[in-house]
């Protein structure tokens, strides 16, 4: 699944915000449209994958939802979640030289996932 999103592909996600503009709440179309591509190349990557693995991917988000739902206590916002279970749920290659560059990848598309569980997996 990684090799359908490089790292800069992801950075903004849901709630994400790249520059001043969004801060006052000003309505960006393209910012839009490219966010509802982006959960739409995601859906298909989940619905590419063996049916038990989505039912396992959608579990566990749904799950990971939940901790996070208890951020305030837990601190486990979506980001440190992604950074724990996103080189399990998206190991990285065989390639050493690669595999710093594979675990921060997993973790921003973790995020993501995170993020936009609703709309990816519920389209899936």
């Amino acid at each position: 699944m990684l090799a359908y999103f490089p790292a800069d592909d992801i950075d903004s996600g849901a709630g994400a915000s790249s520059d001043a503009t969004a801060s006052t709440h000003h309505y960006d179309r393209d910012q839009d449209l490219e966010l509802a591509q982006k959960i739409g190349g995601m859906a298909n990557a989940v619905r590419s994958l063996p049916s038990p693995n989505r039912n396992t991917l959608a579990y566990l988000l749904a799950h990971l939802d939940k901790v996070q739902a208890f951020q305030e206590f837990n601190m486990m916002n979506s980001e440190n979640l992604s950074i724990v279970f996103g080189p399990t749920i998206l190991p990285a290659g065989s390639n050493a030289a690669n595999a710093a560059l594979d675990i921060r990848r997993s973790a921003k598309v973790v995020k993501f996932l995170l993020d936009n569980r609703r709309a990816i997996i519920d389209t899936v």
